[in-house]
């Protein structure tokens, strides 16, 4: 019932389309649901981050790559032994780039547990960690207000084939392109 109860408010901005499949909403009955509150407006992003920092493997598909975000991944995977797979977007790069965390961004790019991928197009904000799937859910204005986590099978391979579509329509960043600043070069695939 509490699942159910917390589901209500975030299912208008569900990323059922961005997942392309007919869903059914029993899946997720014990799924683990973050969300955005009056008191704790944060608490999708927080738990966002703690899945970055702790988790020892992730395939991640950004559409927002902000500060916090990086500095928790380059703690992860320069700092740490967590193996990443992200495909982002060109729009994302940039942002990045001209961010003070881009010497970061850069090490993460360069490190042997991390690949990253650059699509040339939108991707819906989610993952898998550690076999668990993560749906972040955003509003109208593109706010973070919900989490969604779940390890049931089919929500979990579902996104597991998402990533692994855009992730193959996608060209991988290397650090020379970064240094080099071909954002023309990130689009093509």
């Amino acid at each position: 019932m509490t699942t159910a109860s917390d589901l209500r408010e975030l299912l208008p901005w569900f990323p059922l389309g961005a997942l392309d499949v007919e869903f059914d909403l029993e899946i997720l009955t014990g799924a683990r649901i973050t969300a955005a509150t009056p008191d704790d407006p944060m608490a999708p992003v927080a738990r966002v981050l703690d899945i970055e920092r702790e988790s020892t493997r992730t395939n991640t598909l950004a559409d927002k790559f902000p500060e916090p975000c990086i500095e928790a991944r380059h703690e992860a995977v320069v700092g740490g032994t967590q193996t990443m797979e992200l495909v982002t977007t060109p729009a994302v790069i940039e942002s990045v780039m001209t961010s003070p965390c881009a010497d970061e961004f850069e090490d993460i790019v360069a490190a042997d547990r991390s690949t990253v991928y650059v699509y040339d197009g939108d991707v819906p904000p989610g993952g898998i960690y550690d076999g668990t799937a993560y749906l972040i859910v955003l509003d109208d204005r593109d706010v973070s207000v919900g989490l969604i986590e779940s390890d049931d099978p089919a929500l979990v391979d579902r996104l597991t084939e998402t990533v692994d579509e855009y992730r193959e329509a996608s060209t991988r960043l290397t650090t020379s392109e970064l240094r080099n600043g071909q954002e023309s070069g990130w689009a093509e695939t």
